[in-house]
C-alpha cells in the first residue's frame, strides 16, 4: 500500500541531514552524498523521500531553487519560519484537518491521523509522527523528538580486552556454618565472600591471598 506521508527511519540522521544542508547544500542531493558525508548509513533512502517531500529537491536529487533560499537564511528564527512554510505547503492535509494546531497537537494525535490517513501500522505512524514533529522543531515548533531507528544511542558495549590479557577471576568463598538457637529452634548462618583475584602468574600472589583468607575467616 502506497503511504502518503513518509517517514525517516532515523530522526537523528534527518536532523543531521538539515543541519548539513544549512552549513552547505550542494546542488545535487542523493544517497551517494549522504555516504560521503557519513549521515545514517543504510537509511539514506527514507532521509531523500521526507526531503523530498518536503520539497527540497526532485527525484533525480537537484535543489529546488525556491526552496534551497530558506538554506540560505542564518538566523535561526528566519530560517524556521521559511523552512516551516515548506513543511505547511507539504503537509497540507494535515493542516486542513488540525489547521495551525497541527504544530502542537502532540505525537499521539499525530498518530491518529496518519494511521487514519494512510491505513499504516502502529508502528509505521509513530515513525511519521516523529518524522513531522522533527521537521517542525527546524520550523521554530517544540524540539526534536527523541533520535530512533540505527540513529539511535546505543548501550555501551563492554570494552575490549588486549589480546592476550586476561580476565580477573571471581572466586567465592564461604565461610563455615555456625550452630546458633533462639526460640524456634536450631539456626544455621552461612557468609558467602566474593574476591576479585588479580591476574598474575606469579602463584605466590594466590597463595598468599587464600593463606589470608584461612587463617582471618576459615580458622578464625
Amino acid at each position: 500500500m502506497a503511504v502518503t506521508f513518509p517517514y525517516a527511519t532515523t530522526v537523528h540522521g534527518l536532523n543531521s541531514t538539515v543541519r548539513q544542508l544549512r552549513s552547505a547544500f550542494p546542488p545535487k542531493v542523493n544517497a551517494e552524498t549522504l555516504k560521503k558525508l557519513g549521515i545514517a548509513p543504510g537509511n539514506e533512502n527514507s532521509i531523500l523521500q521526507t526531503l523530498r517531500f518536503v520539497g527540497l529537491f526532485n527525484e533525480e536529487g537537484d535543489k529546488n531553487a525556491e526552496a534551497g533560499k530558506a538554506f540560505f537564511i542564518t538566523d535561526d528564527a528566519k530560517f524556521g519560519e521559511a523552512f516551516g512554510a515548506l513543511v505547511r505547503r507539504a503537509y497540507g492535509s494535515l493542516f486542513e484537518t488540525l489547521g495551525e494546531n497541527a504544530w502542537d497537537v502532540g505525537k499521539d494525535k499525530l498518530i491518529t491521523f496518519f494511521r487514519e490517513s494512510d491505513q499504516t501500522s502502529a508502528r509505521v505512524g509513530e515513525q511519521q509522527a516523529l518524522t513531522f514533529l522533527a521537521l517542525a522543531a527546524f520550523a521554530g515548533h517544540g524540539e526534536a523528538p527523541a533520535s530512533t531507528g540505527n540513529g539511535a544511542r546505543r548501550s555501551a558495549a563492554a570494552p575490549r580486552r588486549a589480546r592476550g590479557e586476561r580476565t580477573p577471576t571471581k572466586a567465592a568463598v564461604v565461610a563455615p556454618t555456625a550452630p546458633a538457637t533462639n526460640s524456634g529452634g536450631p539456626l544455621t548462618v552461612s557468609v558467602r565472600v566474593e574476591l576479585n583475584l588479580p591476574v598474575t602468574d606469579d602463584q605466590s600472589v594466590y597463595d598468599k591471598i587464600f593463606r589470608s583468607i584461612r587463617e582471618n575467616l576459615v580458622n578464625a
